[in-house]
């Protein structure tokens, strides 16, 4: 540490701080006015692994502004940071604050270039340039302190991370954090590593962006009497992202957005992303997956939303992004806000089906979203058009709320008008509405723009009403959209109030007369229109205000609207090769009366050419069906009734096939007393399929559904059986079937029920047989191999005996019976058996030896006796 490379120093007199310094200083800072250096210890080389220059500075007062800020070194030309350490010892102050400053260099350079700025007596700053030569020099015993350290950054804080390890016993002290940013030292900090980990960090946030450019360089520093420690750590290994936002958007209920937003990654290292956003109530909302990103690459996601057509206020969407690397999650907000002026967004509820020549009534349901209470007008109308009276007028709707009105109208027969007949038709009703609209708005002469925007409307409607029906109607558009310029005109001429009173009196009239047109319109159109079922129910609205237009709509069915109709079933069946007959009513509803034809879609079907039918009045009509005896075929026809040109058709579904009901059963069922059983029979149409009636005669413990249907030509009758033990052995049973659409079609079975009390008293055999099979073998008087044959048998007879097969059940009881018996008799040693046999032998040897020679002596021949 003594060794001396260089030994000069600038000296930095303690002068008094003003306020009067000369700002061009630096203009000033040249050699010929020179501060005398200081020599002692200012600077020394230490020849490290590490590669450090230590500089110690002693001014007189503490300006440390001017010697941070202002002051650098060079090696050969570059420009190196001085890096602020900790403070001499105290043994080594002399007067003011000493300072040591870190220095990293390249030991290859061998030239130095330092500029140090103080202030002078007067409190205006000085400086001094000098340069040195370095010479090489080698510390003797070069011993490496034990300290490591790791930095990393946080981008959760936005912060530096400091992991100083101490490998060694003692503490190190005097360990030094800098971060710069090039040579401008953005913060600096002393700490103590004491032995294992020591975790810092850093004193103030930074970007992430910054930080993963590598703008950043942080030096770990310590020093002591023996040894150095010295770090450099440019790059930051971590994950980060950003999402760039707009701060508000602005909406308009019911439509659809689509928005850019730019995701980056900040961070070091490449990274996946899951995008979720919160969907309010009503909405509809996506956003596009952004995938993978390399460090630093920024890529476009769009996020889509459907904005609640009910929507009357602010909304905020939570955009959470997701780090698919470390989980980590950041919330971004995107704030949602209505358009500045009213917007009107309706809706019908409240109504399914239109009644015909009645009253009838909708919900319409409109939320205001704006600045303005909306005054609504509106018109009702139905595509396909049919007539209808009402349904046209106007109210005030409360901005920022929902609120519900009730609309009424009245229909007229479910008769839709022929095309162009049906365009002039609804657009008269708009006109209507239209000229509501003028006269609202007309009261106020700051409404010319409006005005001449409503006869551009009306002149749009104007040109629909093309048909022959509908010419009066576009007469009445014409003089509209007259009075409409007639009235600009006025206003602009600064023509007076009784003129301008005296057009809107015109104008009440008129109006009155284009409703009154529009009902002797419909009515002439009703004579040639054609019969609908449903129609779809809608109205327009327009806001006075802003003169924007909404429409809402439903789809409804249309009832008892025809002018006439006929009533029956619509699902017909048929018999090959016979004829059947059914009995429809035709009703007139119109106020009129007709002569109705009618024409058969097919020619299998028999029904009056025509029929006479006064207004209201009611009449039955017969038709019959003869299909060709080998015919089975499902038809899709109808009906088609005729009157001038008005044209219904009812539509038919004839099934046809034969039909020769069948039924199948066996003539006797076994089943035992107490237990339920099941019997299964089938009926077999021949073809057609119907719902038959079942009637079931038989005991009382027989039961059976009341109807079936067969499907493919096919069912399944299935009757519960629970006979009672006091049954008698044999029950009969009647069944007879009859076609629900042709009663004259009918079938009939009989079969008997067979009550089996012989049953359980077998089982309970076989039960027996098996319990003395187990005692037998138990006691071993019955073998393995036999005990498994009587065990097989008995198996067999309680088959048998569950398929009503009793006889042959019992001839496999006998065969047990046999086995268990014949094993009784020869199983295991009988020791009677074996004594007499020992007698026996015994015997036999007794007579062998001892009874058979007597017996053959006495057999011999008698000797002779000598004579003598």
């Amino acid at each position: 540490m003594r060794n001396l490379i260089l030994a000069a120093m600038l000296l930095l007199p303690a002068f008094a701080y003003t306020y009067t310094w000369n700002r061009n200083w630096e203009d000033r800072c040249t050699d010929d006015e020179l501060v005398d250096f200081v020599v002692y210890w200012n600077a020394s080389e230490y020849r490290t692994s590490t590669g450090m220059l230590v500089l110690r500075v002693e001014p007189r007062t503490d300006y440390l502004k001017y010697l941070r800020n202002y002051s650098y070194i060079k090696f050969a030309g570059d420009l190196k940071p001085l890096i602020p350490g900790f403070p001499f010892p105290d043994y080594l102050l002399r007067a003011g604050v000493n300072y040591t400053f870190f220095v990293p260099f390249e030991f290859s350079e061998n030239s130095l270039e330092m500029r140090v700025v103080g202030n002078s007596t007067g409190g205006e700053p000085r400086c001094e340039l000098a340069g040195w030569g370095l010479k090489s020099w080698h510390r003797k015993g070069d011993v490496r302190m034990p300290l490591s350290s790791a930095v990393k950054f946080d981008p959760s804080t936005h912060r530096f991370v400091y992991t100083l390890t101490n490998d060694g016993v003692e503490p190190v002290e005097n360990v030094f954090i800098a971060v710069f940013s090039g040579t401008e030292l953005e913060e600096v900090r002393f700490t103590t590593a004491s032995q294992g980990e020591t975790e810092l960090e850093s004193l103030r946030e930074y970007n992430s962006s910054d930080v993963s450019a590598g703008r950043y360089t942080v030096y770990v520093v310590a020093e002591n009497e023996t040894a150095s420690h010295f770090e450099v750590h440019n790059l930051f290994e971590f994950y980060d992202f950003e999402l760039e936002t707009p701060e508000k958007k602005e909406f308009l209920p019911g439509e659809s957005y689509d928005i850019r937003l730019t995701l980056r990654n900040t961070g070091y290292l490449a990274d996946s992303y899951y995008v979720n956003v919160s969907v309010p109530e009503n909405w509809v909302v996506t956003v596009t997956s952004p995938g993978s990103l390399s460090r630093g690459e920024s890529k476009d996601i769009t996020l889509h939303y459907e904005v609640y057509q009910y929507q009357v206020g602010e909304e905020v969407l939570s955009i959470n992004v997701t780090s698919k690397e470390t989980g980590r999650v950041k919330e971004y907000r995107l704030e949602l806000v209505p358009k500045g002026y009213t917007v009107i967004v309706p809706q019908i509820s409240g109504i399914s089906s239109i009644s015909a020549y009645s009253a009838n009534k909708f919900n319409l349901t409109v939320a205001s979203s704006g600045t303005v209470n909306p005054s609504i007008f509106y018109y009702t109308y139905t595509e396909p058009a049919i007539l209808i009276t009402g349904g046209v007028g106007n109210f005030e709707a409360e901005v920022g709320e929902i609120s519900t009105r009730d609309i009424e109208f009245t229909a007229g027969s479910a008769c839709a008008f022929q095309n162009e007949d049906a365009m002039g038709f609804n657009a008269g009703r708009k006109v209507l509405m239209l000229a509501k609209l003028t006269y609202e708005i007309s009261s106020d002469k700051g409404k010319v723009q409006e005005l001449e925007r409503i006869g551009e409307m009306v002149d749009i409607e104007k040109l629909k009403m093309t048909s022959t029906n509908s010419q009066r109607l576009f007469s009445q558009a014409d003089s509209l959209e007259q009075w409409i310029d007639r009235y600009v005109e006025a206003i602009n001429s600064s023509r007076s109030s009784e003129y301008l009173a005296s057009l809107r009196e015109n104008l009440y009239l008129k109006i009155l007369d284009i409703d009154a047109t529009l009902q002797e319109v419909g009515s002439r159109m009703s004579e040639d229109c054609y019969s609908v079922e449903g129609v779809r129910l809608s109205v327009g609205l327009t806001d006075a205000n802003t003169l924007q237009s909404k429409e809402a709509e439903i789809q409804v069915d249309v009832e008892g609207a025809k002018m006439f109709e006929l009533i029956g079933p619509t699902e017909l069946k048929a018999i090959a090769g016979d004829t059947t007959e059914y009995s429809f009513k035709l009703k007139n509803n119109a106020p009129e009366d007709f002569v109705i034809g009618i024409v058969p879609g097919t020619d299998i079907i028999k029904i009056p050419e025509e029929v006479y039918l006064r207004a209201g009045a009611v009449k039955t009509v017969n038709l019959r069906i003869r299909p060709d005896e080998f015919m089975e075929d499902e038809l899709s026809t109808y009906i088609e009734l005729r009157s001038r040109t008005y044209t219904i058709q009812f539509p038919l579904t004839v099934s046809v096939g034969k039909l020769d009901p069948q039924l199948s059963a066996s003539s006797l069922y076994a089943v035992m007393p107490n237990q339920e059983s099941w019997i299964n029979i089938t009926l077999r149409t021949g073809g057609l399929d119907d719902t038959f009636h079942v009637e079931l005669d038989g005991p009382e413990w027989v039961e059976g559904p009341d109807k079936v249907v067969t499907e493919d030509g096919k069912g399944i009758i299935r009757l519960r059986v629970m006979a009672p033990e006091s049954s008698d052995r044999y029950e009969g049973v009647d069944l007879r079937v009859t076609s629900e659409s042709f009663p004259d079609y009918t079938a009939r079975k009989g079969f008997d029920i067979k009550v089996d009390t012989e049953t359980p008293a077998l089982l309970e055999r076989v039960n027996s047989y098996r319990r003395l099979a187990e005692s037998k073998k138990e006691g071993g008087t019955l073998s393995a191999e036999n005990y498994r044959l009587v065990m097989d048998t008995l198996e067999d007879a309680e088959r048998y005996l569950s398929q009503g097969k009793i006889s042959t059940a019992k001839i496999k009881l006998n065969a047990a019976s046999k086995i268990l018996s014949r094993e009784e008799k020869q199983g295991g040693p009988n020791y009677r058996l074996i004594a007499a046999l020992l007698v026996l032998a015994g015997s036999a040897f007794a007579f062998w030896k001892f009874l058979l020679p007597r017996i053959r002596g006495t057999g011999r021949p008698p000797v002779e006796e000598e004579v003598i």
